[in-house]
């Protein structure tokens, strides 16, 4: 991983805490970055409208988590 990258890593949970769709989990540039769900699970079907977990983090090049958050998002239909 060059110096100006970080490993980003996204996950999308239900209000169970299991994990629905994995969105990332790659280097990217540092900076602004943007990713979308379409609402999907981790094998093409449609979700439910409803309350989401979403989890970011990111990590350095040592592997180091520089950033990490866990919030709630309304999945609307």
């Amino acid at each position: 991983m060059k110096t100006n990258q970080i490993r980003l890593t996204m996950k999308i949970f239900n209000i169970s805490g299991q994990e629905i769709r994995r969105l990332a989990n790659a280097p990217f540039q540092a900076g602004h970055q943007t990713l979308r769900w379409d609402g999907r699970d981790q094998f093409g079907n449609a979700v439910a409208a409803g309350v989401y977990l979403y989890q970011i983090i990111a990590s350095g090049a040592n592997g180091e988590v520089k950033f990490s958050a866990t919030k709630r998002m309304a999945f609307v239909k």
